[in-house]
């Protein structure tokens, strides 16, 4: 609940207040937290706290994600940015590799033992948090938000900022302002932001649920195979290669698989998608073998090539969600689809529980440890099917729109977010006339 609650704010805000601003709320939320959850007492705590507390840190970690990946998108030109989106996401998954280490050094009983340092594992979540918050005083506004918002002068320092680092040169004397009277002059409000959905098209409202049934059966997957590894590590025999670090090993999956597909792009961001549901699946389909599971090295290899896949087919989903809508409601339509997929995606562990006779792993049956993981194969499959029959080419580097709608003054109304983003002005006696400003 709390994950679905920073989506559904992180959304309106983006597209309200801009991608930094809730970038930097979502990460400040994530610090507090953590910090809290460190410093609680020794004692018993009501569990009213904790559920307070979880749902806090649900609504920070997910209302900073649209923002930053947004944020990303908008920054890049067309020819680079998938290489550049992918090549921040393996940055990311070296975050899978960290959690495992920490896990496996700090709470090596996944925190079911009283040994288990839970508050030392929150300080250090905190203090990266904390580290990432400050960094983000490097970071500057999107250009296309700034120019949707109708903030040239901002949007021009952004242009000639990105030009500075890329050694190109600078642009405001070739930009103007727009002219006066143009309905870009007025603030953004929350109310533009809700006109444009009122005024979208049946096909438009088809595109985001056939989105979010693509993103709802992604995370379906990935948070229901997330919550099954440690089971089927701590099934293995006692004899054999501890979990938590089978657990460690598994987590540099993630790193492997982004660095693989960022190599591959030259194919296309949908066939990449296509060739990693069928490696998941493929890998699931063998995890249903008892022999499989009951041996460290092929349960390790089946898990590891499944993990393989999590940040390469989050990435590609991404990217087409980002790309398929227009500046001014991106980050709505990106947060609202990808609330669809944070209920299904909540299924998975509960249906875990349901399957289960109690919270331990040895209570786990042949047979519904065998039904969950062939839903959980089916739904990969499905992910798959729907990222590639998703109509038009979002994904593989699209030219960005930033209005549905043409404008009063605005002949064209697309921009890549790269330094040529130049917006023409249509004038009722000559085009020509007006020299061409800053969208």
């Amino acid at each position: 609940i709390g994950s679905i609650s920073g989506l559904l704010a992180a959304g309106p805000l983006s597209d309200w207040r801009g991608r930094k601003t809730v970038l930097v709320l979502g990460l400040t939320v994530i610090t507090v937290i953590n910090a809290s959850v460190a410093a609680l007492p020794p004692q018993s705590v009501a569990p009213e706290v904790l559920l307070v507390l979880r749902f806090l840190y649900g609504f920070g970690k997910d209302m900073q994600k649209p923002a930053g990946f947004i944020l990303a998108v908008e920054s890049c030109s067309i020819n680079v940015r998938p290489r550049i989106v992918f090549g921040i996401q393996m940055v990311n998954a070296l975050g899978y590799f960290f959690e495992a280490l920490f896990t496996l050094t700090i709470m090596p009983h996944f925190g079911e033992a009283s040994s288990d340092n839970f508050r030392l594992y929150c300080t250090i979540d905190g203090v990266l948090a904390l580290t990432m918050l400050l960094s983000t005083r490097l970071l500057r506004e999107s250009p296309s938000f700034l120019a949707v918002k109708g903030d040239a002068e901002a949007c021009v320092e952004v242009l000639e900022d990105i030009a500075h680092i890329n050694g190109q040169a600078a642009m405001r004397d070739v930009v103007v302002q727009m002219p006066p009277g143009s309905d870009q002059d007025s603030p953004r409000n929350l109310g533009d932001v809700a006109g444009v959905f009122r005024n979208l098209l049946v096909s438009h409202a088809g595109l985001v649920v056939m989105l979010g049934f693509m993103d709802s059966f992604h995370l379906f997957f990935r948070m229901g195979s997330s919550y099954l590894w440690k089971d089927l590590f701590q099934l293995l025999p006692s004899r054999q290669i501890p979990a938590s670090m089978l657990n460690m090993i598994s987590g540099m999956a993630p790193f492997l698989g982004i660095f693989i597909s960022e190599r591959m792009l030259w194919i296309g961001v949908r066939q990449i998608a296509m060739i990693v549901t069928a490696l998941a699946s493929i890998s699931l389909a063998c995890l249903t073998e008892p022999i499989v599971r009951m041996s460290s090295w092929s349960l390790l290899s089946c898990i590891m090539l499944v993990k393989l896949t999590y940040i390469p087919l989050a990435t590609c989903i991404a990217l087409i969600k980002a790309e398929v809508f227009p500046t001014e409601i991106r980050a709505c339509a990106y947060s609202f689809i990808s609330i669809l997929a944070e209920s299904a995606g909540m299924l998975g562990p509960v249906l875990v529980e349901v399957l289960k006779e109690d919270e331990l792993a040895s209570s786990w049956h042949r047979k519904q440890l065998n039904y969950y993981i062939l839903i959980q194969m089916s739904s990969i499959m499905l992910c798959g099917l729907l990222t590639f029959i998703v109509p038009g080419r979002s994904g593989d580097g699209r030219q960005l729109r930033d209005f549905f709608e043409n404008k009063v003054y605005a002949k064209r109304i697309r921009s890549d977010g790269c330094l040529r983003d130049l917006l023409e002005v249509q004038s009722t006696d000559s085009e020509s006339e007006q020299p061409p400003v800053i969208r």
